[in-house]
């Protein structure tokens, strides 16, 4: 008779937090000694070491540490910004090194190790590919630091007129390397949310790379100061105080209580909703489309009567403009949420949309800034407003604590990005338009007619891992 070793397979809980261990560990090990007994081993297989010390260490990954990392990201963003903003930033080695480091990997650094723990708390990406995306990420940002400090100390160099030193030489494979390695995160994390859709897999992949290797190096220009950075870490922060999915403890297979699946109607309203979401989608897909195309190639369809500043304003407009129709769609996805009520969904989004219009027409209004201004300044405004609105009652917090949270995310976004954030981000109206054509359906929310009571389980039998 084979004798199994517990303690082998117990050593396998320490890759667990704590809390893992105490809801799910017994379990866990009852399980691994069945399958051992059942194949003759004593100990753990090199598989079952391997996916422990995975999906262990992708445990530690979750929401508590995206809402610490957040924080931190944000107070030290906020201090580097007030150092800059009141001029003491100390001697000209701060200046080349010491910001250089926090503003381009220490604040993106903690920035994207916690939205990757929250991203990987909602279960929208798996622990091996979190734990991947935060090492390529570490790696990228620690390159993208060391060709800032190059940059610094090559102009130094330049400036007095010396040679200069050898990290200054290496600018240009620093850039390079750095810009490649963060292609390969965002690819990764485009590529899972696109899985989440009924997107073809190498329409997918190509989608991930395009969206990667465009976006790798605007995202580079920005981490050169911490607000891009701030923005993130507050919408981190947002994300992860909001309520997610719920996961079930494990229950022991006889305590398992039938309980019958509740019947939907034949004309359920999910089903009425889904012609309208995909008409606002496929609008927005076209025009954010034809938006994109004319803002970086305008200027080649009628040369002479337009230049690429004007391609570029009027591209943005319709990007704008065909933001409206996907506000519209997302908000008719959401609908049936109810964890808040309807006029949280809805009240938002008509600000937002407000919002838009409001930039819009000052584009239009451009580009000399005293005729934009009012624009830009009201636009920015409502969508700090819109922001405030959305977040508040759905953060998991007190209702001051709430308003506090909510009123701080908008004030940011008001103050930062709305007139600077929002045009960049109506380049990505056709990518968010793609996804919301191409979405999954909730199966308890179609239309289906359930003909006889169905039965199932609180939970599924427990597996290894």
């Amino acid at each position: 008779m084979n004798t199994v070793d517990e303690r082998g397979f117990r050593r396998l809980l320490r890759w667990y937090p704590r809390s893992w261990r105490q809801l799910n560990g017994e379990v866990f090990i009852a399980t691994l000694l069945e399958a051992a007994d059942a194949d003759g081993r004593s100990e753990p297989t090199r598989a079952e070491r391997r996916s422990a010390l995975l999906h262990g260490v992708g445990a530690h990954v979750d929401r508590r540490l995206a809402v610490s990392l957040s924080l931190a990201a944000l107070l030290l963003a906020a201090a580097l910004s007030a150092t800059t903003m009141f001029g003491t930033v100390g001697d000209a080695t701060f200046a080349t090194v010491g910001y250089p480091v926090l503003a381009t990997f220490a604040i993106p650094v903690l920035t994207a190790t916690a939205l990757t723990s929250a991203i990987r708390a909602r279960g929208w990406i798996s622990d091996t590919r979190a734990l991947s995306m935060i090492g390529v990420s570490a790696v990228a940002l620690a390159l993208a630091g060391l060709a800032s400090i190059s940059w610094g100390l090559g102009f130094d160099a330049a400036d007095s007129g010396a040679l200069p030193p050898p990290l200054a030489q290496g600018w240009g494979a620093l850039v390079i390397t750095s810009i490649v390695a963060g292609a390969i995160v965002l690819a990764l994390l485009t590529d899972s949310l696109l899985q989440r859709t009924t997107c073809p897999p190498i329409l997918r992949i190509v989608a991930s790379l395009c969206i990667a290797v465009v976006t790798a190096p605007v995202l580079g220009l920005a981490l050169l100061t911490p607000t891009l950075s701030a923005l993130v870490a507050m919408t981190t922060l947002v994300m992860s105080l909001m309520p997610g999915r719920r996961e079930r403890p494990p229950v022991d297979e006889r305590k398992r209580v039938p309980q019958p699946a509740r019947a939907l109607a034949p004309e359920a309203a999910g089903s009425r909703r889904v012609p309208i979401i995909q008409g606002c989608a496929l609008v927005a897909v076209l025009g954010g489309t034809t938006g994109v195309a004319f803002a970086l190639t305008g200027s080649l369809w009628a040369p002479g009567a337009i230049d690429a500043t004007q391609a570029m304003q009027l591209g943005i407009v319709m990007l704008l403009v065909s933001a409206l129709p996907l506000l519209v769609g997302f908000g008719t996805q959401i609908h049936e949420n109810r964890r808040v009520r309807h006029r949280h969904t809805w009240g938002p989004i008509l600000v937002s949309g407000i919002s838009l219009v409001l930039l819009a027409i000052g584009y239009l209004r451009g580009p000399e800034w005293e005729p934009i201004a009012p624009w830009f300044f009201s636009g920015s405004l409502s969508a700090g407003v819109a922001v405030t609105w959305w977040i508040t009652p759905r953060v998991r917090l007190p209702r001051p604590a709430a308003l506090v949270i909510g009123s701080s995310a908008g004030l940011l976004y008001a103050a930062i990005g709305g007139f600077m954030a929002t045009p960049l981000l109506a380049f990505t109206v056709p990518v968010w338009a793609l996804i919301l054509l191409t979405r999954k359906g909730n199966p308890r929310r179609s239309g289906r007619v359930v003909g006889k009571p169905q039965f199932s389980a609180l939970t599924e039998k427990p597996s290894a891992l």
